[in-house]
């Protein structure tokens, strides 16, 4: 679902980005752990056909995302660190609008703006100012404008983010319903154990260079083992 091939992005210090090459399979999450400042927020926006990297090519599904970045567009639901908003649309009009900005027809935009108000325990704010919900709110709206349009491939960047213990399990719910219908995810997290849980791979993402690919029970062994350096995501698997 995912090919990057010596993927490199320049900035003015240098290589923001360098030599990026993984592959994220059908049915399969796919972490992104790291310190600020790595590389992961950039990486997730050239996947999303935002920014376009200075070498190397991306795929995504069939498309080259170089090329065809509306096409790359249409198979991904993006969720960025930072949620935009109009401060003056409810809720529920804010989710119509993301609707119809995939191209759906006006009924079937209520329909899905139906669901995800109902998916994400939205129904309670529907009528509120997006100006004015509160942190985790928004959030849960992010996502929901995600899901859709139902994405072969979701590109999350914090995804539990100011999510309280309900929003977080309905996150996992709805992730785990996306990879059994055979969609993949791409997911950069700060929480390494979380990402432990969700994802089949991690992959850690230093000064720009992808240092390792762990399988997540290589993870989950490590928290057993030593729980406070998992926690802090301190130690380097050989």
């Amino acid at each position: 679902m995912v090919e990057l091939k010596d993927v490199g992005f320049r900035s003015a210090g240098g290589w923001a980005l360098r030599d990026i090459s993984l592959r994220v399979l059908a049915g399969e999450v796919f972490g992104l752990a790291g310190p600020n400042g790595g590389g992961k927020s950039l990486l997730l926006a050239i996947c999303a056909a935002l920014v376009a990297p200075h070498i190397g090519t991306v795929r995504i599904g069939d498309e080259d995302a170089r090329s065809s970045p509306a096409a790359v567009r249409r198979l991904i639901g993006y969720v960025p660190e930072i949620i935009g908003l109009n401060a003056r649309m409810t809720v529920r009009e804010d989710l119509e609008f993301f609707a119809a900005a995939h191209g759906m027809a006006r009924q079937a935009c209520r329909d899905a703006a139906g669901d995800a108000l109902e998916r994400w325990g939205l129904r309670t704010a529907a009528g509120d100012a997006m100006g004015h919900v509160s942190r985790g709110i928004l959030q849960r709206v992010g996502l929901a404008r995600a899901w859709l349009h139902r994405p072969r491939l979701l590109l999350l960047d914090a995804p539990a983010s100011g999510l309280d213990a309900d929003a977080r399990d309905v996150l996992r719910q709805e992730m785990r319903r996306h990879v059994e219908g055979g969609g993949s995810a791409l997911v950069a997290s700060h929480e390494l154990p979380e990402l432990a849980r969700w994802s089949h791979r991690v992959g850690f993402l230093v000064a720009g260079q992808l240092r390792q690919v762990v399988e997540s029970r290589q993870l989950r062994a490590v928290a057993l083992e030593e729980p406070a350096v998992f926690a802090m995501g301190g130690r380097e698997l050989s």
